[in-house]
């Protein structure tokens, strides 16, 4: 079992730095480093200290989604995890990213990304807390995921 990783660019959710993160993995034969972040900030420091250190970076981006963007009120948001597995991926993690914070209020819909999705270079994980399953068996939430493109691994 590999470790998931959330560094202090993911501002309030932890207090590690990528530094103490990295040391931590080459103390401990740690490798990949799985990183899971709230924003894409400290992806390019987190990518060039990983080459560094010669430590394999799996880079992940936890998201918010909705059914539908366009709706002002939608009270059935949820978290997935977008996960980068090539350059091209990393590429598609930012205008997924970029999308969310121009276009979507900080959200994402499936919708928008069944559009963009690339099977070769992206990975989607649906976490059990705070994802739609969570949503709808304890709080009656009408999460609706469309998965027409993307084949999600769950997360238990």
């Amino acid at each position: 079992m590999v470790p998931v990783f959330k560094s202090t660019y993911s501002i309030g959710k932890s207090i590690l730095k990528l530094e103490e993160i990295v040391t931590l993995c080459k103390d401990n034969g740690i490798n990949p480093l799985v990183l899971v972040e709230d924003c894409m900030t400290g992806f390019v420091k987190s990518h060039n200290v990983c080459a560094k250190e010669g430590i394999h970076l799996i880079f992940g981006l936890r998201l918010t989604c909705c059914n539908d963007i366009e709706q002002e009120e939608d009270s059935s948001d949820y978290k997935v995890i977008v996960f980068a597995k090539d350059d091209e991926g990393c590429k598609l993690l930012n205008k997924i990213y970029s999308f969310s914070q121009m276009s979507g209020n900080g959200k994402i819909d499936f919708k928008y990304l069944n559009s963009v999705w690339s099977e070769a270079s992206l990975e989607l994980v649906i976490p059990f807390y705070d994802s739609f399953i969570h949503g709808n068996q304890l709080y009656l939430k009408n999460c609706i995921p469309d998965f027409t493109k993307i084949k999600p691994i769950f997360w238990i």
